[in-house]
């Protein structure tokens, strides 16, 4: 692996904030403030290969990668095992539900999702992914709720934990899209975003798969939904996991910049870090600062409130400046620099921004793009998955088993979804993989309506666009969006995908019941695959000649690259314009206008 693609976020102790009493001053935190704390390289001895689970090992990001994964492990777990528990609720002869009670309790969940995650979105934004373990709580209280209402026959109970578990798990995976697309940047994204999509699609079929047996074990399904919150405490001991190997990275990282300890020449991605530490320290302490600062040195000069030259930091940390004057505090900026006066040492903070919550923030046309396509896409093929089944009953007269096993492929190949991103991720030609999988569903739907050829032909295809449009689609949000605003994208696109499925399983029932048939719904569906190549089409325009421009790229002497797009936009880049792909283009003055755009972004927030 590249090194330029070794880019998380790093947060810092709040406590280590101090400010100056100067008319003009500016508070930072130290990176490791006392000398006598700090770790030899000792510490940190490295690791091999295959102790993946030491930070310092080549392949611990991956552990990493992993884990993060499993932090929404118990929400999907939960969320998809009430299909398997659903004919015991309603053949319960102490307490029977109508399908009536039982589609409330779907729609408890789903009725939080389509607003909720925004917020979430948004305090992710301000308070860091990494208090995604609030939402995790949640979940697990109103499993907790839900089940104890069951147990005591109280519906409405019933219903309020599952409002809870609504709450929170929709914000869960907004946090854990924002934590990879934090760790992961580049060549990796798209394999990343992949691992996520792969486990995903495990916890639904072990949710599917263990669900029911737990109920026929202990003869009653009360126990299912205990064994499910027993799942989503994993899923809480796992994202305390996750919590303290980043924190120790983060120390790691730090102290190695500041001491200049030794690194282990194997850890490509912890040379990388920390040099790129070094050298925000190097330049800020005033020590080390270079006179002339050009694009190869890895960044543009910016005038700062006094007049003097600031260089800017490398792409990929959150930083916020504050001014205070005469004790009023003005904010400047997601991205901006700072350092305090009359002292020997500057040293730079890196803290998340904090955002206001009155506004919404202004994110480019490009992404509102992919919302749309994303919608779209999920609409195509999980819409169809839900009457999947039935479907092949009604039209090849199989068998209940037979229709279900057939139906069950659609999601065969969803599993090598790591595989085929970092395949796309090595190709880099996204909209060309999203017009082909456009080109598929058309053609699956197609074989469906107008062929009597075997439909396992059509679930194949389909399980082939499932295992890497969805990928594509996640991991353009962070080429499209600015890094401070992650949590209100991963948000909307979570809004959306509720709304959507709602409003389309309403229409796919409504035909179905008006019809007699499932013709007219899957003419709906075949229609939609070819929007989904209309909107595609769209897409691609925008990344060649509108909005989505291709973006300046400026490299770095250790091959990290800054990107400053040419519209005024939040990173709004085509599907295809990877920082890594580019050469430098229009060098420093796009650059500054991309960092001065942001900054008046933030101030309107």
């Amino acid at each position: 692996m590249e090194d330029h693609e070794r880019t998380p976020l790093f947060e810092c102790n709040p406590d280590n904030v101090y400010t100056s009493p100067a008319h003009h001053s500016y508070e930072c935190i130290h990176i490791c403030p006392n000398s006598e704390s700090t770790p030899t390289s000792t510490s940190f001895p490295p690791a091999s290969k295959w102790q993946f689970w030491r930070i310092t090992s080549p392949s611990y990001r991956f552990f990493l990668l992993v884990l993060i994964s499993l932090i929404p492990f118990g929400g999907h777990f939960v969320k998809n095992g009430m299909s398997s528990l659903e004919q015991f609720m309603l053949d319960d002869s102490s307490y029977p539900l109508t399908s009536t009670m039982y589609g409330a309790l779907i729609s408890a969940v789903s009725i939080p999702n389509m607003f909720l995650p925004f917020i979430g979105g948004r305090f992710l934004d301000k308070h860091g992914p990494d208090k995604v373990r609030l939402f995790l709580l949640w979940t697990c209280i109103g499993q907790v709720i839900f089940a104890l209402g069951m147990q005591f026959k109280k519906i409405w109970m019933a219903i309020v934990g599952r409002i809870l578990f609504g709450i929170g798990e929709g914000s869960v995976v907004v946090g854990t899209r924002v934590l990879i697309a934090s760790w992961f940047r580049g060549e990796e994204l798209t394999f990343a975003m992949g691992v996520g999509v792969a486990i995903t699609n495990l916890s639904k079929m072990l949710s599917k798969a263990t669900v029911a047996p737990i109920a026929i074990y202990f003869e009653g399904y009360v126990q299912a939904l205990w064994y499910g919150f027993g799942v989503c405490l994993v899923s809480v001991f796992v994202d305390m996991i996750v919590y303290g190997y980043t924190k120790q990275v983060r120390y790691m990282i730090k102290c190695f910049a500041q001491k200049d300890l030794p690194l282990d020449s194997q850890s490509l991605w912890v040379q990388n870090l920390v040099r790129q530490e070094r050298q925000k320290y190097q330049q800020w302490t005033g020590d080390t600062l270079p006179s002339t600062f050009t694009e190869k040195d890895g960044g543009y000069k910016e005038q700062n409130m006094r007049g003097e030259q600031e260089p800017d930091l490398p792409y990929g940390t959150e930083t916020r400046l504050r001014a205070y004057t005469r004790g009023s505090a003005h904010r400047f900026g997601c991205r901006g620099r700072g350092y305090r006066h009359g002292r020997s040492q500057r040293v730079p903070y890196i803290i998340n921004p904090e955002l206001k919550f009155g506004r919404f923030p202004s994110l480019p046309s490009v992404f509102w793009t992919l919302v749309i396509l994303h919608v779209l896409f999920i609409n195509v093929f999980h819409l169809f998955q839900n009457v999947s089944s039935s479907f092949l009953y009604q039209r090849y007269h199989y068998s209940i088993v037979k229709s279900g096993f057939i139906s069950s492929l659609s999601h065969s190949m969803v599993m090598f979804a790591p595989l085929i991103g970092y395949l796309i991720d090595q190709d880099g030609q996204r909209i060309a993989w999203i017009f082909l999988a456009c080109a598929l569903a058309i053609l699956s739907y197609g074989l469906l309506l107008f062929t009597d050829i075997s439909p396992i032909v059509s679930m194949v295809i389909m399980s082939i666009c499932l295992s890497f449009t969805p990928t594509i689609l996640m991991a353009a949000i962070p080429i499209t969006v600015s890094t401070c605003r992650l949590g209100v994208a991963f948000g909307i696109v979570e809004i959306t995908d509720a709304i959507g499925a709602a409003l389309g399983n309403l229409v796919i029932g409504y035909v179905r019941d008006v019809t007699g048939s499932y013709h007219a719904d899957m003419i709906v569906l075949f229609v939609l695959a070819w929007l989904t190549l209309l909107l595609t089409f769209v897409l691609y325009c925008q990344g060649q000649f509108g909005a989505c421009k291709p973006a300046t790229v400026i490299e770095n002497s250790d091959s990290t690259t800054l990107c400053a797009t040419k519209q005024c936009r939040s990173r709004a880049f085509s599907m295809d314009d990877d920082c890594t792909a580019q050469t430098a283009a229009l060098g420093a003055t796009m650059a500054l206008q991309e960092q001065n755009e942001c900054i008046d972004r933030c101030r309107g927030m």
